[in-house]
């Protein structure tokens, strides 16, 4: 009952998400002086931290799962493990090998992350960007640093939902830890509809990236610092490497 309760919220957490942003985000486009743009920054900084942090701890604490901050619970590994042991292949193996990857993912992604401003620094183009995003770019420094707070803010709390909260709530229902983590990568992606349909499909991919990460390493940290470094790549270094390449070195303050 409390699993198909969590689940539902989950669920309606997401569909005002939506609804929210489609109002929002067309709002925040038009806008034109930084401190209206910072405003929105912060109001979307507290929103996050409450509906997915706050309700995301509280929902893991109501599924006496508050411990999978720290460690992946041993029923749900066993489950993901059954899954990987059907389709013919062999947990430990998978998951030695998945560990590799996800250090290669993190080092690739931090290079990718540092791209935009390597790419100014040697006089290349700077990085085209994925769906209807470029509006979110900081236009200053003032800007830049709630990029920063927006970016390890989201790493941290929309982790805590949609890999831990999400798939532990859809598990409890289902019994199946496949069924769960996928319902959790689409719920992440539908949260992104503001950014078209190129930006859902892109989240999702990324979503099932940091699902990666976390099941093979069953480490949520890591997966909260690979999402961090992928925001700070549109957050704070392609606004800096264009800061660089603009005369005076700073964007428009008004």
């Amino acid at each position: 009952m409390i699993a198909a309760t969590i689940a539902a919220f989950g669920i309606l957490i997401v569909a005002i998400q939506v609804w929210q942003d489609r109002k929002q985000y067309p709002r925040f486009k038009s806008m034109t002086t930084t401190a209206e743009r910072q405003g929105m920054y912060r109001y979307w900084s507290i929103d996050a931290f409450l509906r997915y942090g706050a309700f995301g701890v509280i929902g893991l604490l109501l599924l006496h799962r508050g411990s999978a901050l720290a460690a992946m619970p041993s029923d749900f590994l066993d489950a993901w493990r059954d899954s990987v042991a059907r389709v013919g292949l062999d947990p430990v193996k998978f998951e030695a090998l998945g560990a590799g990857l996800s250090g290669g993912m993190l080092i690739g992604t931090v290079v990718m992350s540092l791209m935009p401003l390597i790419m100014r620094k040697f006089g290349g183009k700077t990085p085209k960007l994925t769906g209807d995003i470029g509006a979110l770019i900081p236009r200053n420094r003032a800007e830049i640093h709630w990029g920063a707070a927006i970016s390890i803010n989201a790493g941290i709390v929309e982790e805590i939902f949609f890999r831990l909260l999400m798939p532990f709530a859809w598990f409890a229902i289902t019994g199946n830890a496949l069924i769960a983590l996928s319902v959790s990568v689409v719920l992440f992606g539908l949260v992104h509809a503001y950014q078209g349909i190129v930006g859902v499909l892109a989240t999702m991919a990324i979503g099932a990236l940091l699902t990666f990460v976390y099941l093979a390493t069953q480490q949520i940290w890591l997966a909260m610092l690979l999402h961090a470094c992928i925001d700070f790549r549109v957050l704070v270094f392609l606004p800096l490497a264009q800061q660089n390449g603009a005369p005076g070195g700073a964007a428009n303050d008004q």
